[in-house]
């Protein structure tokens, strides 16, 4: 039987994913209701798809539902935010993102008889309690979702034998082990990780016994739920209220660019709030060491490597590489670290 590969990690704040044929996709984890958008199209080039997804979901489940998606939805002035519940996998908006990126990275050529494989995960805590959960929800997928303003269809079912799932923050650290395994397999030395997320960081710490061989230590590992980008975000959120003299309130669009630059054009002027994403950012990366600290303890000193991941783990870099700056290191495409691991992981199974 022949298998495609397809790996996405859900994230909190993005949707990331690659295939076999090293094809990625990145939006964020944004969702909106649907419209016509017949002028929009009608002035505005929209070329580049994963900018203006538009998608239907053509089945009696969502009732043939449309959707904006990702960067236009977050370009919506109002009803489109992130998911934030704890237990996302059964919700509407999880499948509609899981859809989508599917969508996008089967190629327009696959044989009607190839099975697609799927390979995704969970934060490291949540994999043990949510495992069978997520099974269950791929098991049972099965959904034809069109990309309206592109005008192509695809039609995405899995076989119970062809879903695979790994902890998060494990697939990153095993796509880096993969790559550069012979400088990393130092004897009785650890390898750690640091995977920061929108909502949850995962640290992960892995020992090279004395065969050379990588074994999980799960005292030293956890998943930080709460602690992630969505507390800048939420720190911006209310110094910009604060400030704003009105108390106003910034839309999804407005409120992700302040956090990238630490200012915001507002009723004829800039709101200028760099100090407070300064403070924000290093007030995170402070906890998040201690957090680090505390579970490694003494045993810090045996570390060959710490790894830092994710979409948050490259924007706190500078500040996060202070908790042993000798031994850090930014993982290459951090963004994409545990959707490559996640590949990689899956290619075993082919």
């Amino acid at each position: 039987m022949n298998k495609y590969t397809i790996a996405i990690d859900l994230g909190y704040g993005q949707i990331k994913g690659i295939n076999q044929d090293n094809k990625r996709v990145i939006f964020p984890s944004i969702i909106s209701s649907g419209k016509d958008r017949s002028l929009d199209t009608f002035f505005n080039s929209i070329d580049n798809i994963v900018d203006n997804i538009h998608v239907k979901i053509l089945d009696e489940y969502f009732n043939e539902k449309e959707y904006f998606v990702g960067e236009l939805a977050k370009r919506q002035p109002s009803n489109s935010s992130f998911i934030n519940r704890d237990n996302k996998i059964n919700s509407e908006e999880n499948k509609v993102l899981l859809a989508t990126a599917l969508g996008l990275l089967i190629p327009n050529d696959l044989p009607n008889d190839t099975k697609i494989h799927i390979v995704t995960g969970l934060p490291l805590e949540h994999f043990i309690k949510q495992k069978q959960a997520l099974n269950d929800m791929l098991k049972d997928f099965e959904h034809t979702i069109k990309f309206v303003d592109h005008n192509f269809t695809r039609n995405i079912k899995f076989e119970e034998s062809n879903i695979t799932l790994f902890p998060q923050g494990a697939g990153a650290i095993f796509s880096k082990i993969n790559n550069d395994i012979s400088s990393l397999l130092i004897k009785e030395t650890f390898i750690g990780l640091i995977d920061v997320g929108f909502k949850t960081t995962d640290i992960v710490v892995f020992r090279i016994n004395k065969d050379k061989e990588p074994v999980f230590e799960q005292e030293m590992s956890a998943t930080l739920d709460g602690l992630g980008m969505i507390n800048i975000y939420n720190t911006m959120d209310k110094a910009f209220t604060d400030n704003s003299r009105d108390g106003s309130k910034l839309n999804t669009e407005q409120l992700m660019l302040l956090c990238e630059e630490g200012k915001i054009f507002f009723k004829g002027d800039y709101i200028d709030l760099k100090k407070d994403l300064i403070k924000a950012r290093k007030t995170l990366s402070t906890n998040i060491i201690n957090k680090a600290d505390g579970l490694w303890g003494s045993r810090k000193n045996s570390f060959n490597s710490i790894m830092i991941a994710g979409g948050g783990g490259k924007v706190l870099y500078n500040h996060l590489k202070l908790i042993e700056p000798n031994m850090c290191q930014l993982i290459d495409n951090p963004e994409f670290a545990n959707a490559i691991g996640y590949l990689e992981f899956g290619k075993q199974f082919k």
